[in-house]
């Protein structure tokens, strides 16, 4: 069973409509939808944005509906120069830019863990950077100039939309973007043993402008490249 969770319902939605719905519900801000997308069972989710939701919604995925694999395809501001509106990243390494228990502990280790740097599955990585490929190929023959990327992605509970991205730019030369989910669901799927991998795309630069660049993206883009990323992803994984 692979569960595929969303933050956001624009990042779900167009996933929900092109799968075979067998049961649906809902529940402490959890929503869910079981059934069969692209020859796998699946379990799409929408859990809500920042880490305790994310937190809360891959544990359920994993406690509930015994998924073994956990998908993620959403959106992330960038923070790399070069990086484009519209541009994918796969997430190799994920770390939580605002967890700060120091003294007792360095700056960003996660207590109990020792551990900085959560890894996400390198087959699964590998699939989803070869899927991001073949959807930014097809947008090229669109007119599009999507480039797709590998590496490091940091999370927070807040929008970066200003002064603090130079910081974490500063602080983390090695980002490739930002986003409120992804650390906290690495977290999980390393505790319990669960494959998991997190693709995001650009949907503004981190900046002055980036609530209405983030916003015009859920409405415009977030759909189509949710659907054609995971579709992807999921046709080159051995059916069950």
């Amino acid at each position: 069973m692979i569960g595929i969770l969303g933050a956001m319902e624009s990042e779900v939605r167009g996933l929900v409509s092109v799968m075979a719905v067998e049961a649906t519900g809902t529940g402490a801000g959890f929503e869910y939808w079981r059934g069969t997308l692209a020859g796998h069972p699946c379990v799409v989710a929408r859990c809500g944005m920042g880490k305790v939701s994310a937190a809360s919604g891959v544990q359920r995925l994993i406690d509930v509906f015994g998924v073994d694999t956990v998908v993620v395809c959403g959106l992330a501001g960038g923070l790399r120069a070069g990086l484009r509106r519209g541009d994918i990243v796969v997430g190799e390494r994920f770390l939580q830019h605002d967890l700060d228990a120091s003294p007792i502990f360095p700056k960003y280790f996660v207590p109990g863990l020792d551990m900085v740097y959560f890894e996400a599955d390198p087959r699964l990585v590998d699939l989803a950077e070869h899927a991001s490929r073949e959807v930014a190929s097809l947008l090229a023959g669109e007119g599009g100039k999507t480039a797709v990327h590998r590496g490091l992605i940091i999370t927070g509970d807040q929008f970066v939309d200003g002064d603090i991205r130079d910081r974490l730019v500063r602080e983390f030369p090695d980002a490739l973007c930002v986003e409120m989910e992804g650390g906290a669901i690495a977290q999980v799927c390393y505790l319990n043993g669960v494959p998991f991998v997190i693709v995001r795309v650009i949907s503004d630069d981190a900046d002055q402008d980036a609530p209405g660049d983030f916003l015009a993206f859920v409405i415009d883009q977030a759909p189509r490249y949710t659907v054609s990323i995971v579709q992807a992803l999921l046709s080159m994984l051995a059916p069950l």
